[in-house]
Order: structure tokens, then C-alpha cells, then sequence
């Protein structure tokens, strides 16, 4: 019927022009090409690929089928708005996070030149709550004060010691610490830190249930990061200046050593945003620190303590301004990094990487890839030294998340972060690594980026900390 319709138009249309010659010369008729001037049809309605069904809070992509270097693509959306906070926007895909229950309708529109535009194309997304069958979120008290960028661990009694951070977003490091009781839900004031600090690491040194390690991170606004460390001693609740790293960090890693023992500090960023390719070797037996073997690791990069006597780092390089994957493996008992047998799949940083039981491989979710979050994931086999994908992608993209395996099932269960690299985002979901799905679960009550999450010992996932645009550094704590 289309191709009907246009064809009575273009006769029309040449008959208009041909009377029309004789009054307006020449050029009017096409320069004397031998034949009247064909008008010119506006292109096809675009063909839209969208999901039929969408969850509040996760991000969803529409893209056009077959899309054509020719024309341009204009989309609206009705309810809600595009990736950046737009009603509109243009390009062959676009993305869009539901932000509640309902019809979501996408409207797009392929144009030709400046004048002829076609029909539009529509789609609709149906929208439902995430689902609340794996659990769901519940009110647990709150920090006596917001904290982003924070260090936290768990002390032999339960209560979880927090440390220093920021207040204010973009502010100076904090002092400051706190002890939460998860059994009552409250927050009461600690001993101050010697040295202020945001974005540092704590870990337990190894051998000793009530001494723990903290090392780097930023105290006033604008300054380098420390090369200072401490001491906290949770009998005695006092934190005592130890040895001084070679290098001061922000966004590194500290992974406890059994054997030897000792606390390996790895990567991060130095002074002026500078990476630090480099690795150190804390002694609790001398309170000092050894600079290993240069290797290269981002910041956001992870460790994971595969429990043979070796630590998986997972980070990127930069090659001709590409980011690069890599990955390394750290030998306890030989003190030597060596590159894996297979590297990973896809460069990341701000990601996760937990070592899993069923299977007994280390599941990596996440980050970001250079150009934004990402939704893919992949294993690692201490076995074998391989990594491959992950059969389906997270039902979001996240970067700057936290994750944690649920006690009862061994499934893994993901919160917070980004989805579109400047939005926090308060949905969850679970991964089941013996299915390898992703399934949306319920939201947290406050959006996170930058969350830390604790497993107590009811089996519930404890959230504190973290930063949204709203309220900054966030207070709140939730328990799923």
C-alpha cells in the first residue's frame, strides 16, 4: 500500500513540474536532465529492539534494527528519561532506567537531511518492582555521621569498627571513628585516628584477632596520600603509628599473608592522580615495610586471596590510551608476581571479585571498562589459570558496587554503585553461580555508590556507608 501510495505522489508531482517548465525555465525542471524531477520518499518507520519487559531501577537499552548511516534518530520517552536526565535524545541506541511501575513508552523518528523525517516507531517496556523472593532490605540504624570513602572491619566481639572517610562530599578526611553493634543497630564514637585518612585500607594482621592495619588515603583537602600506617588495637580501643610505606596511596589494596606472615599493600594512586605501579610488604614481626617487584595495577583494581598461598590481583593497562586487561597472581612463599596462564576477557576497575566455593573459582563482576559501567562478568579457575565469560550479563551495568555471598544458598548477592558512571543507584540483584542468572531483588531505601557490606553471623548482608547526590555521604545503615 506504501509503495502504491508513493507512486500516485511522484506522478503528481511530475506533472505539477511539468506544466510548471515552460513558466520557469530550466532550472527550475533539474537543469534539462531529460525528465521530470522525482520527489523523494521519506524513510521507513525505524524498526525499535527493546526488552518487553523491564524492572524499576535497572537500566534498560532500545536500539533501531538495522539502523542506516544516512539517517539520524531522534527518540522520546514517556514516562521518565534517558541515560543523563533527558526526555529526548538522539543516536541509533539509547538507554533509560525506569523509575517506577508501568507502561514505558519509546517513540523514534529516522530523518533524511534537515526535511524529510519518517513515520515514528514505537515500543513499549512493561515495568515491575525488582522481585523480594531472595530477601529484602530492612532498616538497621545509622553511623553517627555519614561517611564516603570510608574502612571498616570486623572485630572479634561482632562490632564492626568504622573508620575515618568524608563527611562532605569532595571534603578533607576524617579522624574519626565509630563502633556499630549489629545486634542493637547502634553507632557510639571511638578513638580518633593519628592520622586523617579517606580512601585508605584496614585489614587484621595475620596471627592476631584484636590488631588491625591501616594504611594511606587522604586526610586534608587537596593534599598527596600519606605513606603513614597504624595500629588499632581493639582490647586497648587506641590506634598507634607504625612504620611508613615508601610510597603514599589512595585506592589500594591490603591483603593479609599467613606465611610468611605480613600484609601485602599493592597499587592505588599517588600524588597528583600518578598510578602506583608498585607493591609493599608490611612485617608485624618489625613494624616495617619492603617494596617488592614494580607491577601495574589501577586504581580500583582487586585482590583476592585464592587460599593457596596466592593472590589474584585483577586491574588494566593503558596501551596507546586503550585500556588493556590484566591480571597477575602474587606467590606468598616465593614473593613474585607472575602474569596468569590466560588473561581476562574485559579491562576493568571499580569492579568485584569474590572466591567462590561451588564452583571453587573466583567469580568477577562489573566495573568499568574505560568507556563506562559495565554487565558483563567472568570466572577465574585457580586451576587452571584461565578466565571466561560468564553466560549472561547482570541485569544492570555497576561500577563502584558492593557484593556479597548469601550464607544459606552460595548465591552472591550485588548492591549499589552506578549504572551510567555518575548516578548511585539503590538496586540489588543475585547471582546464582550454578544457574549463572542474574535476578533483580529488592532496592535498598537509599541509593549508594562506594557501599561496604558485612556478612553477620545471622546470615544477613549488612550495608553502611557510601554516597549519593542527594545527601552525599550517607549514615543510614541497611541490612538485607
Amino acid at each position: 500500500m506504501i509503495s502504491i501510495l508513493n507512486a500516485g505522489i511522484r506522478g503528481r508531482a511530475a506533472g505539477i513540474l511539468g506544466l510548471a517548465c515552460p513558466l520557469l525555465g530550466v532550472l527550475a525542471c533539474g537543469g534539462g536532465h531529460g525528465g521530470p524531477a522525482v520527489a523523494t520518499a521519506p524513510p521507513s518507520a525505524p524498526a525499535i529492539s527493546v526488552p518487553a519487559t523491564g524492572t524499576v531501577g535497572f537500566q534498560t537499552l532500545a536500539a533501531v534494527q538495522g539502523p542506516s548511516t544516512l539517517l539520524t534518530y531522534q527518540w522520546t520517552i514517556s514516562p521518565g528519561t534517558f541515560k543523563g536526565g533527558a526526555r529526548s535524545a538522539n543516536g541509533t541506541s539509547v538507554q533509560f532506567t525506569p523509575a517506577a511501575a508501568g507502561t514505558v513508552t519509546l517513540t523514534c523518528v529516522a530523518t533524511r537531511g534537515n526535511a524529510l523525517s519518517s513515520p515514528p516507531g514505537v515500543a513499549t517496556v512493561t515495568v515491575a518492582q525488582p522481585s523480594t523472593a531472595a530477601g529484602s532490605f530492612q532498616p538497621a540504624g545509622s553511623l553517627t555521621q555519614g561517611r564516603q570513602g570510608l574502612a571498616a572491619v570486623t572485630l572479634p566481639n561482632g562490632s564492626i569498627l568504622v573508620m575515618g572517610g568524608l563527611a562532605i562530599a569532595g571534603g578533607p578526611g576524617l579522624k574519626s571513628t565509630e563502633i556499630y553493634n549489629p545486634a542493637t543497630q547502634t553507632a557510639t564514637a571511638a578513638s580518633f585516628m593519628n592520622t586523617a585518612r579517606a580512601g585508605h585500607a584496614a585489614v587484621a594482621l595475620p596471627g592476631s584477632a584484636t590488631q588491625f592495619l591501616i594504611t594511606g588515603g587522604t586526610g586534608p583537602a587537596s593534599t598527596p596520600p600519606s605513606p603513614s600506617s597504624e595500629i588499632y588495637d581493639s582490647v586497648a580501643n587506641t590506634f598507634t603509628p607504625t612504620g611508613s610505606m615508601a610510597t603514599g596511596r589512595i585506592g589500594h589494596t591490603a591483603t593479609a599473608i599467613v606465611s610468611p606472615p605480613g600484609v601485602l599493600v599493592a597499587g592505588g594512586s599517588t600524588a597528583g592522580g600518578a598510578l602506583a605501579n608498585s607493591a609493599e610488604l608490611f612485617a608485624p614481626s618489625s613494624h616495617t615495610f619492603t617494596t617488592t617487584t614494580s607491577v601495574a595495577l589501577a586504581p580500583g583494581h582487586t585482590a583476592t586471596d585464592l587460599g593457596n598461598g596466592k593472590i589474584l590481583f585483577v586491574s588494566h593497562t593503558t596501551a596507546g590510551g586503550a585500556w588493556q586487561p590484566f591480571a597477575t597472581v602474587y606467590d606468598t612463599r616465593a614473593g613474585t608476581f607472575s602474569p596468569t596462564a590466560g588473561q581476562p576477557g574485559v579491562a576493568r576497575e571499580g569492579h568485584v571479585a569474590l572466591r567462590l566455593t561451588n564452583p571453587a573459582k573466583v567469580l568477577i563482576l562489573g566495573g568499568d571498562g574505560g568507556n563506562g559501567p559495565l554487565a558483563s562478568a567472568e570466572w577465574y579457575d585457580p586451576a587452571t589459570g584461565v578466565f571466561t565469560p560468564v553466560a549472561n550479563p547482570m541485569g544492570s551495568p555497576r561500577r563502584d558496587f558492593a557484593a556479597a555471598v548469601l550464607p544459606a544458598s552460595g548465591k552472591v548477592l550485588l548492591l549499589g554503585g552506578t549504572a551510567d558512571g555518575s548516578t548511585a543507584t539503590a538496586t540489588a540483584e543475585v547471582f546464582d553461580p550454578v544457574a549463572g542468572t542474574f535476578t533483580p531483588a529488592g532496592s535498598m531505601a537509599v541509593p549508594r555508590r562506594g557501599p561496604t557490606t558485612f556478612t553477620l553471623a545471622t546470615g544477613r548482608i549488612l550495608v553502611l556507608g557510601g554516597s549519593n547526590e542527594t545527601q552525599g555521604p550517607v549514615a543510614t545503615v541497611e541490612a538485607f
